[in-house]
């Protein structure tokens, strides 16, 4: 971490000692860098900081994040800063307001390894995650997330928050993994979800995936491949509605039409997750150069 960032660490242990609240101590905080922000939270708890410790959530172990994620430590941080940077950046671009205060909602939250890092911009009244897991509800109280967290169907039809709106809602490495029937039925939701400026920020697989995505014949790469050229959807179920799965922007389009694309974002140590960046279509963006 810059000593620069520790110095606003050591000015909001501070304040927590003094009995400050987190609401109180965030403000400091996020005048740090996001990735910066992203480290403190790996530490916590940290013995150097602990009336910070206390307010802020646990960091999970790392077998944990190579067990859910395949990477873990710095290499983790940066992927999650990396997004976060991207959805902070697309936020002002196509919402013309910033993400700090927005109201947001991650949709398949698992162990909250992104939620957390909402906190450099919106206090824990305004985050929201909802999961399919009984083990993301255990796993928030674990670690202690701030924010409201429930469980919501694996084919949704509602979402648990009592018709709440939100200004960006996103899902991180999900519908890289749902059939088309769920995948539809989520975003539908998520749409009608959205407040009157909201964004909506999916990952998805394109079709070069299937040539990496493991335990495959050289037959079963090519049908899939060709599945997503013709169909524009792909899909290898493990059960019967989580697996495998490449959509193309095609498909959204026209599965979506009350939707626009208005932007998309890839990394290139991330690259086969490409962040696609919907609104809803009364506001023209830039779908059809897309």
């Amino acid at each position: 971490m810059m000593q620069i960032a520790e110095a606003f660490v050591d000015a909001a242990e501070r304040q927590a000692a003094g009995g400050a609240s987190l609401e109180q101590v965030l403000p400091q905080l996020r005048a740090m860098d996001v990735d910066s922000f992203g480290e403190l939270l790996l530490r916590m708890p940290d013995p150097r900081w602990p009336s910070l410790s206390a307010l802020l959530p646990a960091a999970p172990k790392e077998d944990m994040d190579r067990q859910l994620t395949g990477d873990t430590g710095v290499s983790l941080l940066q992927k999650s800063a990396r997004f976060i940077r991207s959805l902070e950046h697309n936020t002002l671009v196509h919402t013309g307001r910033p993400l700090h205060g927005a109201r947001i909602l991650e949709y398949g939250y698992g162990y909250g390894r992104l939620t957390r890092m909402l906190l450099r911009y919106s206090d824990p009244a305004a985050i929201f995650g909802c999961d399919v897991a009984q083990r993301s509800l255990d796993w928030a109280a674990e670690f202690r997330l701030p924010g409201t967290y429930a469980l919501v169907e694996e084919l949704p039809s509602k979402l648990p928050f009592g018709g709440a709106s939100f200004d960006v809602i996103y899902a991180f490495s999900v519908f890289t993994h749902l059939s088309e029937r769920v995948t539809r039925a989520a975003i539908n939701l998520l749409a009608g979800a959205l407040s009157a400026n909201g964004l909506l920020a999916v990952t998805i697989r394109p079709a070069g995936f299937w040539k990496v995505a493991g335990n495959m014949s050289a037959d079963d790469i090519a049908q899939k491949m060709t599945e997503h050229a013709q169909a524009g959807f792909a899909f290898v179920p493990h059960s019967k509605d989580f697996g495998k799965t490449s959509m193309s922007f095609a498909w959204l389009r026209r599965e979506f039409p009350e939707l626009d694309i208005v932007g998309y974002d890839w990394a290139m140590n991330d690259a086969q997750q490409i962040v696609v960046y919907l609104r809803p279509n009364w506001r023209r963006g830039c779908a059809e150069r897309i």
